[in-house]
């Protein structure tokens, strides 16, 4: 992505990279696979926009989360990234949990420990690949490996170094107790400075690649969870929904505030005086492309087509299909991550159309649930921000607000991850002088959408039926 100075896309490049799958629960990624895609990806946005080399004023990176790239003393990538979706350190997590408890871990770390968190994989590393983790000098989350091959910077932030489940968010630094715990030295984990500080700059092989000169400054950037800058959360009570290929509830608070039953997670703002407490499910974006995929055998099928009018906002309440979208084991709020996907209810009468909507519908009744998980800690919210064309998407949109039982405000940006990750580059440069400003340089609103009565109160006893085989389901795989 190519941004002005006052937030505007001038160019938009992008390009793909796969996962692999070698067993059952392993999700890999290939940290030469990522290069590759940048180097392409930003070679083309400069084409396209015609911007000059030295017009390019500040790098900065994010990416995803609670991934873990194993770094050698050469400053290259030694093994394949483990991703979120990997869930290969069950009894590694284990392990930590009995040693510390789970709840200790919660109240260090804001979150809750899973085989997915980065402190399991590397305990796994180091148990099963002996070899590779005594060659390893540091291990990065994603961005973070990808701007060390910009820099040479060994470094992370706080939002991602929240979720390796390593870091203690009340003292902002690497928890003592949870690295032993895990038999992890401090050593072997980058230094954590504010996001928008500066790392270091372009160096001249990556500068020769990218065809960008060398010496740009480079800003320390955040895990994706950036998003919730480039919508313009920087007072309490925003609150955010996030479907891409995961999907998340979150909402801005000010001090740090712990749910008892550790149902939702608390991390750390860009702003150290706020804090951002939500919740994420796996598979939201990518149950839609899934079902699209299997059911019509393409990953396009809009969902536009199941709702052509407003009286298609309305449910079949006396044939019910649900579908429970855990096609990746869930997160928030079951956290079960053995639990599996499924139709409950399906009948002679029920068509792929109808598999689809279900499919549709449980991916917004799963956000609907981690909502209501974090109105139990944080009191009601208001309305809610999301991306999406009010124009081609109105009845999508309605559809959530209405499910959710709350206003939809419109964020004009349709890239807020990057537009975030853009707002920390201008505050490293001095280009705004603080959170606000940037904000307000930067994002900007695009309508708001109300709930449709008929339709909210025709859904109550889907969402109520979800819930039941939510708690039958979870757990019968394990």
């Amino acid at each position: 992505m190519l941004f002005s100075n006052d937030g505007s896309i001038v160019s938009k490049a992008t390009a793909s990279y796969p996962s692999y799958y070698p067993y059952p629960g392993w999700v890999e990624q290939k940290p030469d696979d990522w290069w590759a895609a940048i180097v392409t990806s930003v070679r083309q946005g400069l084409k396209r926009a015609e911007v000059k080399r030295g017009e390019v004023t500040v790098i900065s990176v994010t990416g995803q989360m609670h991934g873990i790239v194993p770094v050698g003393s050469n400053g290259e990538a030694l093994g394949p990234c483990l991703t979120l979706r990997d869930n290969r350190a069950v009894d590694e997590a284990e392990e930590i949990a009995t040693a510390v408890g789970l709840s200790k871990i919660y109240r260090i770390t804001g979150a809750r420990l899973t085989p997915s968190a980065p402190i399991a994989k590397i305990r796994w590393l180091k148990k099963h690949e002996e070899r590779l983790y005594d060659s390893t000098q540091v291990f990065l989350p994603c961005k973070d490996y990808i701007r060390h091959l910009l820099t040479g910077d060994i470094g992370t932030d706080p939002i991602d170094a929240a979720g390796t489940l390593m870091f203690d968010i009340r003292r902002r630094d690497w928890s003592e107790e949870l690295l032993d715990s895990a038999g992890i030295s401090v050593e072997e984990l980058p230094v954590v400075q504010p996001s928008w500080k500066l790392a270091g700059h372009l160096r001249d092989e990556a500068a020769r690649q990218l065809n960008l000169e060398v010496g740009i400054p480079v800003v320390i950037g955040a895990g994706d969870d950036i998003e919730f800058l480039g919508v313009g959360m920087v007072e309490p009570g925003t609150s955010l929904e996030h479907i891409g290929t995961t999907g998340a509830i979150m909402t801005c608070v000010k001090g740090i505030t712990f749910d008892p039953s550790m149902s939702v997670e608390i991390y750390p703002h860009v702003d150290e005086g706020l804090w951002l407490l939500g919740g994420s499910v796996n598979a939201a974006g990518a149950a839609l492309a899934w079902a699209a995929r299997v059911l019509y055998a393409e990953e396009g099928k809009p969902i536009a087509t199941l709702f052509g009018c407003k009286e298609d906002l309305l449910p079949d309440v006396d044939n019910p299909l649900i579908f429970l979208p855990y096609l990746s084991g869930e997160r928030c709020p079951i956290w079960e991550p053995q639990a599996r996907a499924g139709w409950l209810g399906l009948t002679l009468e029920h068509g792929r159309k109808e598999m689809l909507r279900a499919v549709v519908e449980g991916v917004v009744f799963s956000l609907k649930h981690v909502l209501e998980k974090i109105e139990e800690v944080a009191g009601p919210l208001g309305s809610i921000l999301v991306m999406g064309d009010p124009e081609a998407e109105l009845l999508w949109l309605t559809l959530r607000a209405s499910i959710y039982d709350r206003p939809l405000q419109l964020v004009q940006s349709a890239e807020p991850t990057s537009l975030g990750a853009m707002i920390l580059g201008g505050l490293c440069i001095g280009l705004f002088d603080n959170l606000e400003e940037a904000v307000g340089a930067t994002v900007s609103m695009n309508g708001l959408i109300a709930p449709e009565k008929d339709v909210a109160e025709s859904y109550v006893p889907l969402y109520d039926l979800y819930k039941k085989a939510s708690v039958a389901c979870s757990s019968m795989f394990n």
